[in-house]
């Protein structure tokens, strides 16, 4: 059984976000955003590697004895690009990780990750080594061309999210690739490595925190799940 490796990319400065703490550390609950993102990979038997900045080691350390006091939290150093973070975080595995291992990465402000996608991800993963959450549109869709913005179908358009999972060796072989501006995801790495990708399942709820908007939503939301049943 290959072991399963979630490597959580914290290092956002949160520059689109008011406040002075980084949005992967605020409080969402009383718990930080990273630790909601990371607490299902443990509950499904990952091992995390959380990368931020060294500023912020400590946050992950005195959080993580808290909320992971069975776990032992790797840490990886952020670079300045999202490519850099992940390779950091890969290279933070290289003398344990072994090639068939799954590494799963996953955006720390997408707190809303939860045990059936991630579940979803590792069948995918096994099945393809390498698998990506996407989620259609619903919104009516228009393209650029020619000087005019023009309709395109939506049927066509899949928004990808994270976790993106994959075996550790392709992963780790195509992050020794340069760091291109289009990288944005790390589909477009591995397949700029000529690997091929396979999307799963996403989930709506499963969004990224980068504004003020979605910070009011992710706050809704939380208090949403935490209401009393009945």
């Amino acid at each position: 059984m290959p072991t399963r490796w979630a490597v959580i990319v914290a290092g956002g400065v949160g520059a689109r976000m008011k406040g002075n703490v980084p949005k992967q550390f605020r409080l969402l609950n009383g718990m930080p955003v990273w630790v909601w993102a990371a607490g299902p990979f443990a509950a499904e038997g990952f091992r995390l590697v959380v990368v931020t900045h060294p500023d912020h080691q400590d946050r992950i350390t005195k959080a993580g004895a808290r909320f992971f006091p069975t776990e032992k939290i790797y840490w990886a150093p952020a670079g300045k690009e999202r490519f850099f973070s992940v390779k950091s975080g890969i290279e933070r595995l290289a003398e344990t990780a072994k090639e068939d291992d799954i590494v799963a990465v996953h955006d720390a402000a997408r707190p809303f990750v939860d045990r059936p996608l991630i579940r979803r991800g590792l069948q995918q993963v096994m099945k393809t080594g390498a698998a990506v959450p996407a989620v259609p549109p619903y919104d009516s869709m228009r393209i650029h061309q020619l000087q005019e913005w023009k309709p395109f179908p939506r049927a066509h358009l899949r928004m990808v999210q994270t976790p993106q999972l994959f075996r550790y060796g392709r992963l780790y072989a195509a992050y020794q690739q340069p760091y291109q501006p289009h990288f944005t995801d790390d589909a477009a790495v591995v397949e700029a490595a000529m690997y091929p990708v396979s999307l799963y399942e996403g989930s709506r709820l499963n969004f990224k925190i980068t504004t003020e908007q979605d910070w009011a939503l992710a706050r809704a939301w939380a208090a949403y799940e935490s209401r009393p049943e009945g």
